[in-house]
């Protein structure tokens, strides 16, 4: 049996992390090697937040690139056992059927007609702020976990003078 390379270890490591941490969260982890380097890169739908994934996914880069001198620097006591890489990536999606309702909703609460995703739709939030629903749908579901709950709707937050998703 091959060995397996210290980025492609990396992602299997990282797979069975994440599938221990959010059971029924479909990940797709892959590597790749290129020159002066290898990458893992972690993409998935709805699920936790990126913050959430970057806990775990943190920990099989084996360094961070600093712009100010253009140089990579390595991670002291770092542990390599299980796997790494020099960059790893995380790609939170919303799905189209989750992003949809969202925007459906939002015009039914909004009395605007829902005219499809994308820039077609646009709903006024105040005298001087007009945005695409798509662009309010991404700002509600950025923060939101949706680890052991799933999407019941829409309300104004007139506090903070902004939607938020209703989870239960």
């Amino acid at each position: 049996m091959r060995e397996l390379s210290a980025h492609a270890l990396g992602a299997k490591s990282l797979r069975a992390d994440l599938k221990k941490a959010f059971p029924g969260v479909k990940f797709s982890v892959t590597s790749s090697s290129f020159s002066m380097g290898d990458s893992i890169v972690v993409s998935w739908d709805n699920g936790p937040r990126v913050a959430e994934v970057e806990a775990i996914s943190d920990r099989y880069q084996y360094g961070d690139f600093d712009g100010m001198d253009d140089s990579y620097n390595h991670r002291r006591g770092f542990d390599e056992s299980r796997g790494s890489a020099k960059f790893v990536q995380t790609n939170r999606h919303f799905s189209e059927s989750l992003r949809e309702q969202i925007g459906r909703d939002l015009c039914k609460v909004s009395g605007v007609e829902f005219e499809g995703l994308g820039f077609k739709t646009y709903i006024k939030l105040s005298e001087t702020e007009i945005l695409a629903i798509d662009t309010i749908t991404h700002r509600m579901l950025y923060p939101v976990s949706f680890v052991g709950r799933g999407y019941q709707g829409v309300e104004w937050d007139s506090a903070g003078q902004e939607y938020k998703a209703i989870l239960k």
